[in-house]
């Protein structure tokens, strides 16, 4: 349809478009309400359930609000719809020391100070075969002509996400749901 088109279109131009990343300090519960504002409508039209915990204490970070707002709700949105029926979208935000170098997907994650903010669903889970291609530009899971999706949504979340100087990992088993934790380099306490 014309409309799916259009939303396809913006996809494609948020894609190719250079994030700018201000210099803004983004407040984790701040960003979190605003997507999830943002989301609002589609999360009243489904039976999924919200839980929200922004860690007391937690740190800021530098970024755009605007493109991470973005990649949260793209995030939402594939929870929400890997939920068939009934479910819970889980999101929450704290502070993490990282110790050693830990690997992520497509990058590895220094020694430092991070906001962690992970997104967790109930839902169908991502099978073993596919957890490798998640994040490629036009990869997509959805069929049929009511379900299916661009592709763009994961691979615009990855470039948001490394454009910020962040990291992104996700743990899922099929039928078990999905954990997507998104790692930024803490700059200022609150």
């Amino acid at each position: 349809t014309a409309h799916d088109m259009l939303h396809i279109n913006q996809q494609l131009l948020e894609l190719s478009a250079e994030v700018h990343v201000d210099g803004d300090q983004v407040h984790p519960g701040a960003l979190i309400k605003d997507a999830i504002d943002k989301y609002q409508e589609q999360l009243s039209q489904s039976k999924v359930s919200l839980d929200v915990n922004v860690a007391e204490g937690v740190h800021m970070f530098g970024g755009s609000e605007r493109a991470l707002v973005q990649a949260l709700h793209n995030l939402f949105s594939n929870a929400v719809e890997s939920i068939k029926d009934e479910g819970l979208l889980s999101i929450t935000a704290d502070n993490l020391r990282v110790n050693i170098r830990t690997p992520a997907y497509g990058s590895v994650i220094e020694v430092g100070n991070y906001v962690r903010i992970s997104i967790s669903d109930t839902g169908e889970g991502i099978s073993d075969d596919i957890k490798g291609k998640v994040f490629l530009p036009f990869f997509s899971t959805r069929k049929g002509a009511k379900n299916r999706g661009s592709g763009l949504g994961l691979s615009i979340v990855y470039r948001v996400v490394r454009a910020h100087k962040g990291h992104i990992d996700f743990q899922s088993a099929e039928g078990a749901g999905a954990t997507f934790n998104l790692y930024f380099p803490a700059v200022a306490a609150i």
